[in-house]
């Protein structure tokens, strides 16, 4: 490859970077190109996108964007999901194609300019999501409502299945 085109496809790389702070090394060893196509289909709903890219030239962007921890990871054959959105929706995405698979396995990330290792990425992966949480929350919250309400409610049930036992009782010794 020409001098030139290193360039671009360096200033390319680093454009992806930039755009994408988040992002996700993957070693694609074993996988079909319709299993990696199914992979880039599933990633591109959550605005990430699968690359694979060349790591001598990764590594010079890693190198220029002073992310030295992300370079280990560049060995073998490394594929990059850059997260448009979630770093969680995509990593459990690969999550799920990994386990699929069996052959796409988690190098490591790049979370809000931190290094993460494959395990740490995986543990993302099983996070539940937003909306998720904010529903067990408000559940939470919701439990002492209803439990106070079940309480204040009790004696009044009381009553009125005394009063109607003595109402049958009434009935019966009538009849």
């Amino acid at each position: 490859m020409p001098a030139a085109e290193k360039l671009e496809k360096v200033a390319e790389i680093k454009s992806l970077f930039g755009e994408d702070n988040d992002v996700i090394l993957t070693e694609y060893r074993g996988l079909t190109v319709s299993q990696i196509s199914a992979l880039r289909n599933d990633l591109a709903e959550d605005g990430s996108r699968y690359r694979v890219l060349k790591n001598t030239l990764v590594k010079r962007v890693c190198d220029d964007l002073k992310l030295e921890g992300l370079m280990e990871y560049l060995e073998g054959p490394v594929a990059i999901a850059f997260c448009g959105g979630e770093i969680t929706a995509a990593a459990k995405t690969l999550h799920r194609h990994a386990e699929e698979s069996g052959s796409l396995v988690l190098k490591a990330g790049l979370m809000e300019g931190s290094v993460i290792d494959g395990a740490q990425v995986n543990a993302l992966a099983i996070i539940p999501s937003r909306e998720e949480l904010i529903v067990k929350m408000l559940g939470s919250l919701q439990s002492p409502a209803t439990g106070m309400v079940n309480v204040l409610a009790a004696p009044i049930r009381g009553l009125v299945t005394a009063l109607d036992q003595i109402v049958s009782q009434k009935e019966k010794s009538a009849a």
